[in-house]
């Protein structure tokens, strides 16, 4: 088995999608492919957050338009007309209806914002995921939120996320699943801060004890602290 990761300039275009798309398929090992959010999303959700907890929500929910109108500039260069691509228009629109749903919220606080920054991976995933089966290229989406946890004192939990986690990869070729969110020991939704998809990258590595793990990025290096 090997893991592949791809940060986010490898999935910040419909054109580096689809070269994500050709490389993993011309691999025909088993795969966990670890995606990080389309590039720059982040850095913007990280920002709207920042708004909201000052309340500011005029200028958050302006800048949540202005990147649902770069999401669907990048669908409409994806995909062809047909099924995957209105499967991806209503993800994404879930999403950024949620996005838009917090600027209603009085108390806008950390844990609300540990949440919008979850959202970036989760469309990349499904980009991905709807494009290779716009390919036919079969192909299991798993939620990180399913098996990707960690302790009381912020450590994953190797074993555990193992355990969950081999019968989710057990019946299929390509694996896809989000980098940097995951489950704290209280359940909340939580993330691995930033540079956290390498990091998921190989905890799933080691979890599962692949053969191999490949990090596609634009950074030099491997965040170890």
């Amino acid at each position: 088995m090997i893991i592949y990761k791809f940060g986010g300039t490898s999935v910040g275009s419909a054109d580096r999608i689809k070269k994500v798309a050709t490389l993993i398929s011309k691999d025909k090992r088993q795969k966990v492919v670890v995606l990080s959010a389309v590039s720059g999303t982040t850095n913007i959700l990280v920002e709207i957050g920042h708004l909201l907890i000052k309340g500011s929500k005029e200028a958050a929910l302006k800048l949540i338009l202005s990147l649902q109108s770069e999401y669907q500039s990048l669908i409409n260069d994806l995909y062809v007309e047909g099924e995957n691509k209105q499967l991806a228009e209503k993800v994404t629109q879930k999403y950024f209806d949620e996005l838009a749903m917090w600027t209603k919220i009085p108390d806008f606080n950390e844990v609300n914002n540990k949440t919008i920054l979850t959202y970036g991976e989760l469309m990349s995933t499904h980009f991905l995921h709807f494009y290779l089966n716009e390919l036919n290229i079969e192909n299991h989406l798993v939620s990180a939120f399913e098996f990707m946890s960690t302790d009381q004192d912020g450590e994953p939990e190797i074993q555990k996320i193992g355990t969950k986690l081999t019968p989710l990869v057990a019946d299929s070729k390509t694996v896809v699943t989000q980098g940097f969110i995951c489950k704290n020991h209280l359940g909340q939704t939580d993330n691995l801060k930033r540079g956290g998809s390498d990091y998921s990258a190989s905890i799933i590595g080691a979890a599962l004890k692949a053969d191999e793990i490949q990090i596609w990025t634009e950074i030099d290096g491997m965040l170890n602290n």
